[in-house]
């Protein structure tokens, strides 16, 4: 069983609170239980209640969530902000606990038992068995027409010195981690 790991789903909804409730996905393979994570009438995400933030209808969205069955704790992140951990009630090898490559049962994605699911679209979904940090997860954004990945890894990132830096001397020599497909760069000074 997976205990430890983050999905991103980049996601639209014409109409969040249509039908009540959207699973996004559903750790039961036989899929005759409730899902793992909905968005609610209000745009909220979650589950057991505890549903933090807002998905908007008609808006892209980056949802993040990382699920650590050892700590039992779910992150939830809307276009890369933190809007909440919960605890879970379910442990190692418990109700989130995803079945590994290669087994019988599968993770179903965007369904449910009792159809708690909603029009919409998806642009990508990204699944790594590791949990990914709220710098990670923040790094991401929102929604990228290339999806996860491209949207991080285009973007430079750990500047030195530092952003909004006070008292840097005047021959400071700049450097940073460049997106592996930038061509250019732009650096301002003031």
């Amino acid at each position: 069983m997976v205990n430890q790991y983050t999905m991103i789903w980049d996601v639209l909804y014409p109409n969040v609170g249509a039908v009540g409730y959207a699973c996004l996905y559903q750790a039961d393979g036989t899929n005759t239980s409730d899902g793992e994570l909905f968005i609610n009438s209000a745009g909220g995400i979650g589950v057991h209640g505890n549903y933090p933030g807002k998905v908007n209808s008609n808006q892209w969205h980056r949802i993040a969530v990382v699920v650590d069955l050892v700590a039992q704790t779910m992150a939830k992140y809307i276009d890369g902000v933190h809007i909440g951990t919960q605890t879970l009630t379910s442990a190692v090898d418990g109700r989130h606990a995803l079945h590994a490559a290669g087994s019988a049962l599968n993770t179903l994605l965007l369904t449910d038992e009792d159809n708690e699911t909603n029009t919409g679209y998806i642009n990508c979904f990204y699944f790594v068995d590791e949990l990914l940090s709220e710098s990670t997860i923040e790094e991401f954004g929102g929604p990228h027409a290339d999806g996860v990945i491209a949207s991080a890894v285009t973007k430079a990132r750990n500047p030195d010195p530092a952003d909004a830096d006070d008292d840097v001397p005047l021959d400071a020599v700049l450097s940073w981690t460049p997106g592996k497909t930038a061509v250019a760069r732009d650096v301002y000074f003031g």
